[in-house]
C-alpha cells in the first residue's frame, strides 16, 4: 500500500501548492505569447508583460509607497522583496496575495466602480489592498512556514477586514453597508460562507476591525498578529484571548449586539415620527413582492415585459435568464405573477441584461472564453420572435434598442469605448441598404483611465445615458444623443452611481452613494430643466427599477446576496445635506488608520525594465521530513510564480540497505500553449486484491504527457486533450499466477467533452450532465517498445433530472435518471494484470470506473479477465438529504449526503482468458443506500445494497466504498 500512501500525501500537497500560481491558477492558459519584463524599486519588485510598462511604472510608485506605510503599521521590516505580477490578459476586476510569496493583480479594469466605495481608482485600490494582505501574512509566519506553507487559521473575514482597513478604504454602501445592513435588518447575520455571501465575508470582517480599533486600540490590532506560544507558533484564538482578555466568541456576541443596535437605531431615528412608539416595525414600508422563485440577481422591465435572472432554490449554483409577461393587476396585492415564460440561458452570473422596450429582443453578458483563452464578459443577442440567440464579442453593459442593436462598453487597446452592433434582423434599415450585416461601430470613445459604470437607453431609442468615473477621479452620467453621437447633457455627481434606468424619455431614475448614511440617494433628474428630485426610501438598500402607478419597484438586498423584487410608496426627501454626527454607536464608520497611504508627489527610483527569465525564477516553496519507523519520508516543491514550472519530489526512504526505496519525482512546464508533465515514480502498484491477500507489483515508471487547452464559450462544458508516451517496468510480481514482470514502452491518447449543470453535491448526485471519453494505449514491437498491443476505452454517461424545473420540492426536482457505459476492447498482448475483467473485491471503486482495471459486478462474485468488456449501469437517484451533518471530532469523520438508489447492470466479457467459456453476460437488478463521508478528509461514498437476478430472485447483499479520489490514481498510472 506503500504507492497509495505515498501518492495520497503527494497528491494532497501538491493540489495545495498548485493553488500558488498567479493568472494560471484562475484562467488555465499558458501564454506563451507574452514577453514578461520586470523593474524594481527599493523593496518592490513589478512583473508585467509588454505592452504594460506605462502601468508597470505607476504600480510600482504605489506599491513602494505603500510598504513604506504599511512597514510602519504593521511594525515590521520585511527583508524579503515585495513581488506583483500585473496582466490585462483576462478582464477580471481582482487581485491576490499568494500569502508572503507574491501578488498578482489584473490591470485596465473597467467593472470595480460597482464593487468599491471612494474615489481611488483601480491600481491605488487593488495594490495597497493586497500588499496589506502580504504584510499580515509576513506578520503571522514562523519558523515552520518556510518548510510547510500551512499557515495560522487567521479567520479570512478578519484577513479581509485588515486589508480593507489599513489600505485606507472607506466604510460605504458597496464596501460594506449594503451587505451588513441586510444581514442584520433581515435577522440572517450568522457567520459569512465565502461561498454564498462574499459581499457579506468582506464587510462583516471590516465592520468587526473598525469597531475593534475604535473600541480597544488600533496598536492592539497590531499586537493580536505579534504572539506566539513556546513552541514559536502562532495561534489566533490563544493570540485574541490574550490581547483583548475574551475568547473570540465572547468577542463576537458583544459585537453582534453592538451592531444590531446601530442598524436598528438608524432605522427608528431615519423613519420614526413623534406618534410612532415602534422602531423595527418601520421596516415593513417596503412590501416584498410575492413571487415563485427563491433569489433573483438582474432585472428588467419593460411595459408588461420582464426579463430577469432568477434561482429556483437555494440548492441551485447557477441563475436561470427568464423571459416572462407580467400580470400586471397582481402588483395590486403586492405580488409578482408572471405568465408565458421562457428560460433562455443558464449562467453563475449575468453582468448585465437588458430587454428593447418592445419587448422583442434581449441582451446579456456572462464571462466567457475568447482569443488565446481570455477571461471576458461576452454579449449574447435573442431574437424573441424567431427564438434565436446569436453570440457577439467581447463586451459588458449591453442596452437593447427595439430594431435589434446593441450597445455595450468595451476596452480598446488605449481607449474605452462604447460600441453599437446591428442586428441581423431584415427589416433593420441600414441592412436593408447593403443587403448585409454591417459590424459593430464605436460610437463613443472615453479616455483609456476612465471608466463606465452602466448603460441606459431612452423608451424612444434616440439618447444613451452612461455613468463615467473620469481620468481626474470625477463622477459624471453622460447623455449621448444617438443620431448626432454627442453628449448633449452631463450631470456630476460627488459620489458613483450604482444605477441608471430612464423613468421617461426626459426623465433619469438613478442611485448614488451617500457617504455621510453609507446608503442610496434615490434622484429622478429631469433633462428638460435640470431638476433634481431626491426620494426617500425604505432602509433596505434597494436599486430602483421602475417608477409605475406612484409605487417605486425595487431590487433589494437581503441575506445571503440575496435580491429581492419589491416596492415602496416613495416620499419626497427633505432638502437638506445629510450630515454625520458621531456617536458612541457609529464611532467606527468615519474611522481611519494611523498611517495613511501618501498620494504625495515624491520622486521614487524605478529601476530600467529588465527580461524576466522563468527558470531564473523558481523558488522554493515548501519541504518537509517525516521519520517512521523504518523509512524517512519526505518531500520538497519548487515552483515559478506564473506556473511556468513547478518541480516537486516526495520520497520514503529506508534505514535498512536491504529494504527498497520509493518516490515520486514531477516536472510540470507551462511555457508553451500545451501543458507538459514528466513523472519519473518508484513505487509499488496495487494491481489487485484477492479472497485473502493483496496482489502488487514494484513498478518504476517514467512518463511524459502534453495536455491541449479548449476554449468553449457555452457555460458548464469542459473538453480535454492529451498524448503521453512513457516506460514501465515492472518486476516481483508476488505470487500471483497470472501477473507478468516486463518491462515495456508505450503510448497513449485521451480527448473528452463533458457538460454539468451545477447544483448542491452534483459530483455525487447531477441533475443535467453528459460526458464521453475516448482512450487509447498501445505499444508496438516495430517501434521497438518490447510489446504488441492497443487498448481502446469509450466511456459515455448522462443525467437528467426530468421535473427539475417544474416540482416543487428538493427531493421531488433531483429524481434523476442516470446512465454510465463503459466499453473496452483489447487487440494483441498486453500484460495480463492490465487486462480489464471483474473481480470479487468490492470494496474499492469508483462510479462506472473499475478498482485495477476490472469491475465488481453488483450481485457476482466472479474473477475474469477478458480482452473485450462492456458494462453498462442505469440507475434512478433519489435524494434523501443533501447534508446529515454528523460530524465527529469537527469534520476529520463525518457523514453529509444521502441518497436512494434503484439500478440495473448489464455486463459482457468476452474472450475471457483461462476460462471454459470465452463468454458471459451479467444481469442484475437492485437497490441501495447511498452516504457520502469523509474519513481523515478524504471523502467517499459508502453503499449498501441487494442484488436480485432478473426473475428478482436475491443474489446477494453488498457493501460499497466509492472512493473519487481513485479516478485520480487510476489517471496518473
Amino acid at each position: 500500500m506503500k504507492k497509495l500512501i505515498m501518492i495520497l500525501i503527494a497528491m494532497m500537497v501538491v493540489v495545495q501548492l498548485l493553488s500558488l500560481v498567479a493568472f494560471n491558477g484562475f484562467n488555465q492558459r499558458n501564454h506563451p505569447e507574452l514577453d514578461w519584463k520586470s523593474i524594481e524599486t527599493a523593496n518592490c519588485r513589478i512583473v508585467y508583460h509588454e505592452p504594460l510598462l506605462e502601468q508597470a511604472r505607476s504600480s510600482a510608485v504605489i506599491a513602494q509607497k505603500t510598504f513604506v506605510t504599511l512597514s510602519k503599521t504593521y511594525q515590521i521590516s520585511p527583508k524579503q522583496t515585495c513581488i506583483i505580477y500585473i496582466s490585462d490578459q483576462d478582464n477580471i476586476p481582482n487581485g491576490a496575495a499568494l500569502l508572503s510569496h507574491y501578488i498578482f493583480i489584473w490591470v485596465n479594469q473597467n467593472d470595480f466602480t460597482g464593487l468599491f466605495t471612494g474615489n481611488d481608482k483601480w491600481l491605488r485600490k487593488v495594490i495597497s489592498h493586497e500588499m496589506s494582505h502580504w504584510f499580515l501574512a509576513a506578520s503571522i509566519s514562523g519558523w515552520l512556514t518556510k518548510y510547510i506553507p500551512i499557515y495560522p487559521t487567521f479567520p479570512r473575514n478578519l484577513n479581509e477586514g485588515y486589508a480593507q482597513f489599513f489600505s485606507g478604504e472607506t466604510w460605504g454602501y458597496n464596501r460594506g453597508d449594503r451587505f451588513l445592513k441586510a444581514s442584520v435588518l433581515s435577522n440572517k447575520s450568522g457567520i459569512p460562507s465565502a461561498q454564498y455571501d462574499g459581499g457579506l465575508l468582506y464587510a462583516d470582517g471590516f465592520a468587526k476591525v473598525r469597531y475593534l480599533s475604535a473600541m480597544y486600540g488600533e496598536e492592539k490590532l497590531i499586537k493580536l498578529l505579534k504572539y506566539r506560544n513556546k513552541a514559536k507558533f502562532y495561534g489566533f484564538k490563544e493570540a485574541f484571548k490574550e490581547v483583548y482578555k475574551k475568547d473570540y466568541s465572547a468577542f463576537e456576541g458583544e459585537w453582534r449586539r453592538y451592531i444590531n443596535t446601530y442598524y436598528f437605531g438608524e432605522v427608528y431615528a431615519n423613519k420614526a415620527v413623534p406618534a410612532d412608539t415602534t422602531a423595527a416595525g418601520n421596516i415593513n414600508d417596503f412590501a416584498k413582492l410575492s413571487n415563485g422563485y427563491y433569489q433573483f440577481a438582474n432585472l428588467d422591465w419593460k411595459q408588461d415585459k420582464l426579463l430577469f435572472a432568477a434561482k429556483d432554490t437555494e440548492n441551485q449554483n447557477y441563475y436561470d435568464l427568464i423571459l416572462s409577461t407580467v400580470k400586471m393587476d397582481s402588483l395590486k396585492a403586492d405580488k409578482l405573477e408572471l405568465k408565458s415564460s421562457k428560460r433562455l440561458f443558464k449562467a453563475s452570473r449575468f453582468t448585465k441584461i437588458s430587454l428593447s422596450e418592445n419587448g422583442k429582443w434581449a441582451a446579456w453578458s456572462v464571462y466567457t472564453r475568447h482569443k488565446a483563452g481570455r477571461l471576458a464578459p461576452r454579449i449574447f443577442r435573442y431574437d424573441v420572435t424567431k427564438g434565436k440567440l446569436q453570440r457577439l464579442e467581447e463586451g459588458n453593459y449591453p442596452e437593447m434598442d427595439s430594431l435589434g442593436g446593441v450597445y455595450y462598453q468595451k476596452l480598446g487597446a488605449n481607449s474605452n469605448d462604447i460600441w453599437y452592433d446591428i442586428a441581423e434582423a431584415e427589416e433593420h434599415p441600414t441592412k436593408a441598404k447593403s443587403g448585409k450585416k454591417p459590424q459593430g461601430t464605436i460610437v463613443y470613445s472615453l479616455g483609456f483611465d476612465e471608466q463606465i459604470g452602466n448603460l441606459s437607453l431612452s423608451p424612444d431609442n434616440t439618447k444613451l445615458a452612461f455613468i463615467v468615473f473620469d481620468k481626474d477621479a470625477a463622477f459624471n452620467i453622460s447623455v449621448l444623443d444617438i443620431n448626432t453621437r454627442q453628449v448633449t447633457d452631463k450631470l456630476s455627481l460627488t459620489d458613483m452611481a450604482q444605477s441608471i434606468r430612464w423613468n421617461n424619455d426626459h426623465e433619469l431614475l438613478y442611485s448614488t452613494e451617500n457617504p455621510e448614511s453609507s446608503d442610496l440617494d434615490v434622484v429622478i433628474y429631469n433633462l428638460n430643466d435640470k431638476a433634481k428630485l431626491y426620494l426617500a426610501h425604505p432602509p433596505y438598500n434597494a436599486e430602483p427599477i421602475r417608477y409605475l402607478d406612484d409605487k417605486m419597484y425595487v431590487m433589494a438586498d437581503m441575506n445571503r446576496g440575496a435580491r429581492i423584487p419589491g416596492s415602496y410608496v416613495p416620499k419626497l426627501k427633505p432638502a437638506v445635506k445629510d450630515t454625520f454626527t458621531e456617536n458612541y454607536y457609529n464611532k467606527w464608520i468615519k474611522l481611519m488608520p494611523q498611517y495613511s497611504i501618501t498620494d504625495s508627489t515624491k520622486h521614487i527610483e524605478i529601476s530600467q525594465p529588465q527580461d524576466y527569465v522563468s527558470w531564473r525564477n523558481i523558488k522554493w516553496r515548501m519541504g518537509f521530513v517525516l521519520p517512521t519507523y523504518t523509512y524517512a519520508s519526505g518531500g520538497f516543491v519548487l515552483s515559478e510564480a506564473l506556473g511556468k514550472h513547478l518541480f516537486a519530489a516526495f520520497a520514503a526512504l529506508p534505514y535498512s540497505p536491504k529494504d527498497r526505496a520509493w518516490w515520486i519525482v514531477m516536472y510540470q512546464n507551462k511555457t508553451l500553449s500545451p501543458t507538459l508533465d514528466l513523472n519519473y515514480t518508484r513505487d509499488q502498484w496495487l494491481s489487485g486484491i484477492g479472497e485473502d491477500k493483496l496482489y502488487y507489483q514494484d513498478m518504476e515508471r517514467v512518463s511524459g504527457k502534453i495536455s491541449f487547452p479548449f476554449n468553449i464559450v457555452k457555460p458548464y462544458r469542459g473538453a480535454s486533450l492529451g498524448f503521453d508516451i512513457s516506460y514501465t517496468d515492472l518486476t516481483n510480481a508476488n505470487d500471483n499466477p497470472i501477473y507478468k514482470n516486463k518491462g515495456f514502452a508505450s503510448f497513449g491518447a485521451k480527448a473528452g467533452y463533458s457538460y454539468s449543470l451545477p447544483w448542491k453535491n452534483m459530483e455525487l448526485h447531477p441533475v443535467r450532465s453528459y460526458d464521453a471519453d475516448y482512450s487509447l494505449q498501445m505499444a508496438s514491437e516495430t517501434l521497438g517498445m518490447n510489446m504488441d498491443f492497443n487498448q481502446h476505452s469509450f466511456q459515455a454517461g448522462f443525467a437528467y433530472a426530468p421535473l427539475l424545473e417544474i416540482a416543487g420540492g428538493e427531493m421531488m426536482r433531483t429524481i434523476t435518471l442516470q446512465n454510465r457505459s463503459h466499453y473496452e476492447i483489447v487487440n494483441g498482448d498486453p500484460l495480463t494484470q492490465f487486462l480489464p475483467g471483474t473481480n470479487r473485491y468490492e470494496i474499492l471503486q469508483s462510479g462506472n470506473r473499475p478498482a485495477f482495471k476490472r469491475y465488481y459486478l453488483r450481485g457476482y462474485e466472479d474473477d475474469y479477465l477478458c480482452k473485450k468488456l462492456l458494462n453498462v449501469q442505469s440507475e434512478l437517484n433519489i435524494k434523501l438529504s443533501d447534508d446529515i451533518n454528523l460530524n465527529v471530532l469537527s469534520d476529520m469523520l463525518s457523514i453529509h449526503y444521502a441518497g436512494f438508489t434503484l439500478w440495473h447492470d448489464y455486463t459482457a466479457l468476452d474472450n475471457i482468458l483461462q476460462s471454459d467459456r470465452k463468454s458471459r453476460t451479467y444481469n442484475a437488478n437492485g437497490f441501495e443506500l447511498r452516504a457520502e463521508t469523509n474519513f481523515l478528509m478524504l471523502p467517499a461514498v459508502l453503499k449498501f445494497g441487494t442484488a436480485y437476478d432478473m426473475d428478482f430472485k436475491k443474489l446477494s447483499d453488498y457493501f460499497l466504498i466509492e472512493i473519487p479520489f481513485l479516478q485520480m490514481l487510476q489517471d496518473s498510472m
